[in-house]
């Protein structure tokens, strides 16, 4: 069976579901639904004109605990169950402190952290499965749904493997990166744009023998071999988690990239 199946909104949770349970026996057992209500008391404080399927689908199964999956975004302790999201207040107040967005509405608010790294569904582009934002600004992945699966994967790559290699680039080496890499890139203190970040870094994984996932997108590109995993993160910089059972590959492969992705010590990386 694939560890992670694709297929319509409808039958998301489930193939979520088949996916953890392979990487975490038992994690369906963890989840904790919301209530019809509970969902429709969070719409209404979100002043949200309308709750995404994918979204809605997931709350149904775990708006009041995820059994860790999204709650281990960042440094683990980020918070998507329905009371937590409740208990942060109003959010088009806490929306309009940092954002200039004309239409607040146009965010909803679906996991909070201590740091404000908060991340948001972008209503007005997404359909049924919206994009999800990093404080209402940045792209931080391609759909909602991309989003969970990546989460998924994350935790395969962290805690299924012998082997793991996790490093990357600040911004200004991005820029280099791109100004090597990428023809007619205009010089950039912010690196480029996840797109032409992962654009350029994709191309190469290639000589290796890996397959990208179906969810992999603009933000996150992940990839599956034989005892290998790769995941290739473009959100803020250029970074990635190599992670396999042959630690001689996973040096080979995060010392390539590390080589190709940073700026060397005596070339100056200053605007």
């Amino acid at each position: 069976m694939e560890l992670f199946p694709n297929g319509g909104l409808d039958t998301m949770m489930d193939r979520l579901s088949v996916a953890m349970e392979r990487i975490s026996p038992g994690w369906s057992e963890t989840l904790k639904p919301a209530s019809p209500e509970e969902i429709e008391a969070y719409r209404l404080a979100a002043h949200a004109p309308r709750l995404p399927l994918a979204y809605r689908l997931f709350l149904e199964r775990a708006g009041n605990g995820d059994g860790g999956l999204l709650e281990k975004a960042w440094d683990g302790y980020s918070q998507v169950d329905l009371p937590a999201l409740m208990e942060k207040g109003d959010p088009l107040e806490a929306f309009q402190e940092f954002s200039d967005e004309p239409d607040p509405r146009r965010f909803l608010l679906f996991s909070t952290h201590w740091t404000e790294s908060d991340l948001y569904l972008d209503l007005d582009s997404g359909g049924e499965d919206p994009p999800v934002f990093l404080f209402a600004r940045d792209l931080h992945s391609g759909s909602f749904q991309n989003y969970l699966f990546q989460m998924a994967f994350q935790q395969l790559v962290w805690d299924g493997f012998l082997c793991r290699i996790a490093d990357g680039s600040s911004k200004l080496d991005a820029d280099w990166f791109l100004r090597r890499h990428l023809p007619g890139y205009a010089r950039d203190p912010l690196g480029g744009t996840p797109r032409e970040r992962m654009e350029t870094a994709r191309p190469f994984l290639d000589p290796y023998p890996l397959e990208p996932l179906w969810f992999s997108d603009d933000t996150h590109h992940c990839l599956m071999g034989k005892d290998l995993a790769v995941h290739l993160d473009t959100t803020w910089a250029l970074n990635f988690t190599v992670a396999g059972r042959d630690k001689a590959q996973v040096e080979e492969i995060a010392n390539f990239l590390l080589r190709t992705m940073r700026a060397p010590e005596n070339e100056t990386r200053r605007f």
